[in-house]
């Protein structure tokens, strides 16, 4: 029996190391202070995926605003999308400070 459980943790061993996972593509955004007036604040995204299309932007930001909106609430910073083909898309999303520049 102890042989048998032995066993069962090393194939079990194995095969959790074998199993490959994809790994999330990491999007940063900060939120700064708006120039326009009666807006507080705007949403500043770095796309930084050529690869991303328009719908999927939208969402994206959907999931951010949503993620600030509810983080109190244990909402993920992870977004997935579902790809035509069945495979998905894993979008971790990281807020970076108000201080942060970027480089285009």
């Amino acid at each position: 029996m102890k042989k048998l459980l032995i066993l069962l943790c090393s194939v079990g061993a194995i095969l959790s190391q074998s199993y490959n996972h994809p790994l999330p593509n990491i999007i940063g955004y900060r939120i700064v202070p708006s120039t326009q007036l009666g807006c507080w604040s705007e949403l500043d995204i770095f796309w930084d995926m050529e690869f991303i299309s328009e719908d999927e932007r939208e969402l994206i930001k959907k999931k951010i605003i949503q993620y600030e909106l509810h983080r109190d609430e244990g909402y993920p910073p992870l977004v997935s999308i579902k790809q035509k083909n069945g495979s998905s898309l894993n979008y971790h999303i990281v807020k970076l400070p108000s201080d942060t520049f970027w480089r285009d």
